[in-house]
C-alpha cells in the first residue's frame, strides 16, 4: 500500500542504502516520499568511533531531501491492532512529528554533535527495550518446541521457507512462548480471531519464527546482530509498501516473511512516476 494522500509511492530507506549514496549524488527521487525510520539515527549512533561520520552524512542527505522526507515513530508504535496494511494510514500513526522537526533543524543548522547527543540520550532511555527484545527472542528460541521436519532445509530455498513460515505456524510459535509463561488460556485460534490478518503483528511473529529457525540452523553472525534494526525497517516498509536496501540478509527476510513489500527501485514505482 501507499500513503494515498501523497499520490506517490512511499519508500523506507535503510542505513546501508543512505550511506552508500556518493557525495554529490545524494538527492533522493522526487517521485517518491521518503519515510526515514527512527531506528536509522539510533543505529548510526551505535557505530562507536564512526557514529559522528554516519550521523553527519544522514543529516546532510536529509537536508537535501527535507521537502519529501519525514521520520517515523518507534518500532513499538507499529505493534498494535489499530494499524493494518489495508488502511489509508493516519500520519499520527506513522510519523514522529517531534523527531522529524529535530532532524530537520539539526540538518539545516549543521548541528551534528548536538543531535548525536540527543540521539544517544534516546538510546540510553530505550536500552531496556532493546535488551528486552533480545531476551524475548532468546526466550522464544529456547522455549519453542517447534522443530523443522527432516524434509525441510531452512535457508536453502526462499520459496520453500516462505511456504513453511505461514501465519498459522507463526502464531503457534508465539503462543508456545506465551503458554510457557503460564498464560495457557491463550490459544492460536483466539489470537488469529483477534488480530487482523493484515496487522504488522503477523509479520512480526513470522520474523520471530524466521529468526528462531535461523538460529537453530546455523550460528549467528556479526551481520545478524542487527535483527532489531531489520525488524524496524520491515514493519515500517510493510505499512508503506516499499523499501530501499541492498542488505542481502534483510532482503531475504522480507522475501520470506513479508513478500508484498516492493524493493526500490522497482517497476511499480518507475511506472507511477
Amino acid at each position: 500500500m501507499t500513503l494515498k494522500i501523497l499520490k506517490k509511492p512511499v519508500v523506507v530507506p535503510d542505513l546501508n542504502y543512505l550511506q552508500a549514496l556518493p557525495k554529490g549524488r545524494e538527492h533522493l527521487s522526487a517521485k517518491c516520499f521518503w519515510v526515514w525510520p527512527r531506528r536509522l539515527f539510533t543505529e548510526a549512533a551505535d557505530k562507536g568511533k564512526s557514529s559522528f561520520g554516519y550521523t553527519h552524512k544522514l543529516l546532510r542527505i536529509y537536508n537535501l531531501n527535507a521537502s519529501r522526507s519525514a521520520v517515523s515513530g518507534s518500532l513499538l508504535d507499529f505493534c498494535n491492532d489499530r494499524i493494518t496494511s489495508k488502511d489509508v494510514l493516519d500520519w499520527d500513526m506513522v510519523i514522529d512529528a517531534e523527531l522529524t522537526q529535530a532532524v530537520r533543524n539539526a540538518a539545516e543548522w549543521g548541528e551534528t554533535a548536538r543531535f548525536l547527543s540527543y540521539v544517544e540520550n534516546i538510546n540510553q532511555q530505550n536500552a531496556h527495550k532493546f535488551n528486552h527484545f533480545w531476551m524475548v527472542l532468546d526466550f522464544n528460541r529456547k522455549t519453542s518446541k517447534h522443530k523443522l521436519p527432516d524434509t525441510h532445509r531452512f535457508l536453502e530455498s526462499i520459496e520453500a521457507d516462505k511456504n513453511y513460515i505461514t501465519k498459522k505456524r507463526a502464531i503457534e510459535n508465539f503462543i508456545e512462548s506465551t503458554n510457557y509463561l503460564g498464560d495457557d488460556n491463550v490459544s492460536a485460534d483466539d489470537v488469529e480471531a483477534d488480530v487482523d490478518s493484515t496487522s504488522p503483528l503477523i509479520t512480526l511473529w513470522k520474523i520471530m519464527l524466521y529468526i528462531k529457525l535461523r538460529w537453530d540452523t546455523k550460528p549467528i553472525t556479526d551481520s545478524e546482530l542487527n535483527d532489531y534494526d531489520d525488524i524496524a525497517y520491515i514493519l515500517i516498509s510493510y505499512l508503506t509498501g516499499n523499501i530501499a536496501t541492498a542488505d542481502k540478509a534483510l532482503i531475504r527476510m522480507i522475501q520470506v516473511c513479508a513478500p508484498n513489500i516492493n524493493f526500490y527501485p522497482n517497476t511499480a514505482i518507475a511506472q507511477s512516476a
